[in-house]
């Protein structure tokens, strides 16, 4: 074999866990939570740190189900959405989740983001997500600005009344009447 054909044949290598971490974040940020649990966050062990960065998790949006997603179901998700929240280290502060989203995911959202300041949830199984967990979720998250609710359940407008931070309010799917 020629020197040139040899040459050829060697295909340069790259080491993929030397890329440094703060660049790592910024692709993992494109690929969403789902993708980066399930598959970036799983290369290596440098890949995993760089996954487990808690500025990396600062907004969890898991509003917007890609096909993938539609593959697991709803306590697949509910739990990934913990994970999510758990890695943002108290730094969370923006959730946005979609028809898995149930009492247990609010209270663990309550329990571990005092810096929450959007949520957006749209569920429509009234047996998910109810004013407790809801309620739950809202005073322990006390600088929430932005809610977006669409959602099955009755009178979220009282747990809402003690948000003094709140700035913007969306609500559908739900009935407001003098009976509450």
């Amino acid at each position: 074999m020629k020197r040139r054909d040899v040459q050829l044949m060697q295909v340069e290598t790259r080491d993929w866990s030397e890329l440094p971490a703060d660049a790592l974040t910024v692709v993992f940020a494109k690929l969403g939570i789902v993708g980066v649990l399930m598959g970036a966050g799983l290369v290596c062990h440098s890949w995993l740190n760089a996954a487990k960065m808690p500025d990396l998790w600062r907004s969890v949006e898991m509003s917007r189900l890609d096909l993938d997603v539609m593959t697991f179901n709803e306590n697949v998700l509910c739990a990934m959405a913990k994970v999510a929240v758990d890695r943002s280290d108290g730094r969370l502060e923006v959730f946005k989740g979609h028809d898995f989203v149930s009492d247990e995911l609010l209270k663990h959202i309550g329990n571990r983001s005092p810096y929450l300041k959007v949520l957006s949830l749209s569920c429509y199984s009234p047996t998910r997500v109810t004013l407790e967990g809801f309620s739950y979720l809202t005073k322990r998250c006390r600088l929430l600005e932005d809610i977006f609710y669409d959602c099955r359940i009755v009178q979220p407008l009282l747990v809402l009344a003690e948000l003094q931070q709140l700035r913007y309010l969306t609500l559908q799917g739900t009935s407001i009447s003098k009976k509450g």
